[in-house]
């Protein structure tokens, strides 16, 4: 089987990697959707899960992919009182990785912690690119259906439902917004009491849970970067970007049973591999 057996009659749908087609197979007429992913595309960026092989057999398809031992940011909220220093930093590397999935041309349209990994450094991927959707040449994307997570959708997302969705990347901007309030409060707006955070935390919220069209970041994320709550240095001018936040606690007994594990298989494939069959992989290995 190999993509010269189908004719592409349409393109019904556009991810962050790839697109959705609508293909006649040749031979016998039938017509399915066809999904292409963009190898490229899917491996370049530092901001987001790696995909490292892909393979079939009979029964499953398997993706082997980056581990991130430090689990999503659900887990990190559930085990601590997240304090505002750590809030900063992991807000402004959501930040980033935003900024480098729009400067691909995409919008990620379901940004919550659920969909935030942390590395054996502390440092934060994201994933799940289901909803994301390639922008038009205008920075703008049209769907008649909304989608994402109901406590992070944006208004103009959630108005899309009734046929007329026509909004930018500023969507995300909202999640990240409600994001950072749960960080600091420990549950989303519009449920929880009075806290006390700092007024610059109040300030960067409030920006970006706001109108459409006022929203910080929709002139470029450079106007995010300035906020005072996200000052893109430390106290010796080293730019966030190369910051490390060393959840020692969090991420050691995860890198404990990773070495365990990785001493174990070693030693199992010295034992074993000679004689042993390799499994049967069909069409593709990478």
């Amino acid at each position: 089987m190999k993509a010269e057996d189908y004719e592409v009659v349409k393109v019904i749908g556009r991810g962050a990697f790839g697109e959705v087609q609508l293909v006649r197979h040749k031979a016998t007429c039938k017509v399915y959707a066809m999904k292409l992913l963009s190898k490229f595309e899917m491996i370049k960026s530092s901001w987001v899960v790696q995909l490292f092989f892909a393979f079939q057999d009979d029964r499953y398809l398997y993706m082997v992919m980056e581990y991130m031992p430090g689990g999503d940011l659900v887990n990190l909220m559930s085990n601590y009182d997240v304090p505002e220093k750590w809030a900063r930093f992991y807000t402004a590397e959501v930040v980033l990785a935003l900024d480098g999935i729009h400067s691909m041309g995409f919008i990620h349209r379901d940004v919550k912690p659920d969909n935030m990994l942390l590395d054996k450094t502390g440092h934060l991927k994201l994933a799940d690119f289901g909803t994301c959707m390639k922008m038009n040449k205008d920075g703008m994307v049209r769907c008649d259906t909304a989608v994402g997570t109901p406590d992070y959708i944006s208004p103009e997302v959630l108005k899309s439902q009734g046929g007329d969705g026509y909004y930018g990347r500023e969507c995300d901007w909202w999640s990240v917004g409600v994001f950072l309030y749960e960080m600091l409060v420990g549950d989303t707006p519009f449920y929880a009491d009075s806290c006390d955070i700092s007024n610059d935390a109040k300030n960067l919220i409030c920006a970006f849970l706001t109108d459409r069209d006022v929203r910080l970041g929709r002139n470029g994320v450079d106007e995010i970067k300035r906020h005072p709550f996200l000052r893109m240095t430390s106290g010796r001018g080293r730019s966030l970007e190369r910051r490390q936040l060393q959840l020692l606690h969090l991420l050691q007994q995860s890198a404990s049973i990773t070495q365990s594990l990785q001493h174990k298989d070693r030693r199992q494939a010295q034992q074993h591999h000679e004689g042993r069959q390799e499994p049967r992989a069909c069409h593709f290995s990478h």
